[in-house]
Formats: C-alpha cells, sequence, structure tokens
C-alpha cells in the first residue's frame, strides 16, 4: 500500500515500499504538460523538461548523467499532455544521490541562453521521427479525430 505524506510546502510524496527489491524509483512530476499550453506557447514544457539535462547551478553540463550512471543509476524527462517528469532508477543504497539528482533538476536548472539554440534542433528532429513511425502517427490522428475541441486534441 502507498503510503502518502504532504510536506508544508504542498509537495506530495508517494512511497511505496516493495520487500526484496534493491532499487529505488524516485520521480519529480509537475502538473503541467501539453494541454495546460495557450497555441502561442506550444511545445515549453517539453523545451523545458529538454533543458534540464543541460546542466544546473550545481552540476554543469553532462553531470547529472555521469552522477546517477557512475552509480549503476538510470536518468530520464517525460512530457505527456498533463504532467512533466523527472526520473531516475538506483540501486537502493543510493537513493539520497537520486532524489538529490532529481531535486537539482526541478529546482535549480541552469536554463543557459546558450543552450536554448542548439536544443531547438534536438526536439525538432526528436518531432520529425515521430511523423516517420506509424504508431505515433495513428496515435496523433486518433487522438485529433476523437478529441477535437478539446486540449487533448
Amino acid at each position: 500500500m502507498y503510503q502518502t505524506t504532504i510536506l508544508p510546502n504542498g509537495a506530495t510524496i508517494l512511497t511505496l515500499p516493495i520487500p526484496g527489491v534493491r532499487s529505488a524509483a524516485l520521480g519529480f512530476f509537475v502538473g503541467v504538460g501539453s494541454r495546460h499550453e495557450k497555441a502561442a506557447e506550444n511545445g515549453a514544457a517539453h523545451f523545458i523538461e529538454h533543458m534540464v539535462f543541460k546542466g544546473t547551478e550545481a552540476r554543469p553540463k553532462g553531470q547529472l548523467a555521469k552522477d546517477v550512471e557512475a552509480l549503476g543509476g538510470y536518468l530520464n524527462a517525460y512530457t505527456s499532455f498533463d504532467k512533466t517528469c523527472c526520473l531516475t532508477d538506483m540501486p537502493s543504497q543510493h537513493w539520497k544521490t537520486g532524489i538529490d539528482v532529481v531535486r537539482d533538476m526541478a529546482f535549480h536548472p541552469a536554463l543557459d541562453p546558450k543552450e536554448l539554440e542548439s536544443e531547438k534542433t534536438v526536439i525538432i528532429s526528436e518531432l520529425e521521427g515521430n511523423e516517420d513511425n506509424p504508431e505515433r502517427r495513428l496515435y496523433q490522428d486518433l487522438q485529433t479525430a476523437s478529441l477535437a475541441g478539446t486540449p487533448y486534441e
């Protein structure tokens, strides 16, 4: 059973101990995704998700992944319609490092203006790759047709 803890700042923490598992899955979820964006802001949440990997105030570009992977962990992020998430899976003995890295990404991204331009190319390439994926294309067309007039269109 999940345990829910609400911190004084309103953040909600969900924990689920699983006996015998020697890894810790950690994530920081923000309740903002593409459905919250106006047309002029389209893609902003996804863009920021990419930018947090470009370094933080305490960790230069590339150091976030190095800190996690050196301990046998995995680092990733994603943006959906309703949320943006930074996450890591770590060996359980390194859970504090996992939390520190995810916290750093969420609260202290560098958002280096020099990296903005280069990241545009990465995101455009990612979107173009989605256009070449038949399953992804079918999903997008179905989403558009079935949810017309909603933020999910």
